[in-house]
């Protein structure tokens, strides 16, 4: 036996137990819905997928193609909704990093970033360095600082050897 919501005819919920032979039966009885709850795949998916690559700072066509890549069969929209749904569980935190992409990273702590001006690429750097300053801007400002989000640009290694050759 299982047990299973349903909506009659007079819009309450109610829950039924249905015997697995016959459960076909009440789908076809009128006014009777019987919804099916399932397992999320996807954001376990995500979760696995940006746990095990050494990158962060997802965006979401980069998680869709990695869940494809992966065999795992995800549209556009139902990554999107998985981000939503894991950012409001503070399982991942979406950053902006002024590139006009919605960007996702794990929740494991906090730290900053840093991105190249000319190819995009991005840095992890930890925030210890501005530890003092926080304390110092907190003293002078009165505010109680809960958290912030810092992006310092540059250029790459990469570029910069770029920029050499082509001068």
């Amino acid at each position: 036996m299982h047990t299973h919501p349903f909506k009659p005819r007079n819009g309450l919920c109610k829950f039924v137990q249905i015997n697995c032979a016959s459960w076909l039966l009440n789908l076809i009885q009128p006014g009777i819905m019987i919804y099916m709850g399932r397992k999320a795949v996807i954001p376990d998916a995500v979760i696995d997928l940006m746990g095990s690559e050494d990158y962060h700072l997802w965006t979401l066509e980069e998680i869709r193609d990695g869940l494809q890549a992966k065999g795992i069969p995800a549209n556009f929209s139902s990554v999107f909704r998985s981000m939503e749904r894991l950012t409001r569980e503070r399982v991942v935190r979406k950053i902006d990093v002024e590139d006009g992409k919605s960007r996702f990273e794990l929740s494991e702590g906090h730290h900053d970033h840093i991105r190249c001006e000319k190819c995009g690429r991005l840095a992890a750097i930890p925030c210890g360095l501005l530890d003092s300053t926080l304390a110092t801007l907190q003293s002078d400002t009165g505010f109680i600082i809960t958290g912030h989000s810092l992006i310092i640009t540059g250029r790459c290694k990469d570029c910069q050897e770029v920029g050499i050759r082509s001068s």
